[in-house]
């Protein structure tokens, strides 16, 4: 896997669990209507709980996971284009 495959899976992991954190924060209540246009809300989750905070946990895991092999990675690449200056010697432009 490329750093640039990573990078795209790692949106990805994020975008899913923004989803579903979303619907478990949804998940509490369940809105009812009636036909008086009275409307209940009833405390019944649409979705098992325990599964989705087990889903969440392991896309969790799995975004650790490659954050870590990334930084690893960029940690032990070396930046092409850019040889022959030490990063000790370059001049940042500091006033005396």
């Amino acid at each position: 896997m490329t750093i640039n495959e990573a990078l795209e899976v790692l949106k990805q992991l994020e975008q899913r669990i923004g989803e579903l954190r979303a619907l478990r924060n949804e998940n509490a209540y369940r809105e009812t209507f009636r036909s008086s246009g009275e409307v209940i809300k009833v405390n019944e989750p649409m979705y098992d709980v325990k599964k989705l905070d087990k889903t969440l946990q392991n896309l969790y895991k799995q975004m650790r996971l490659l954050k870590g092999a990334i930084k690893k990675t960029n940690a032990e690449a070396k930046v092409v284009g850019y040889e022959g200056i030490a990063a000790e010697s370059i001049d940042l432009g500091e006033i005396e």
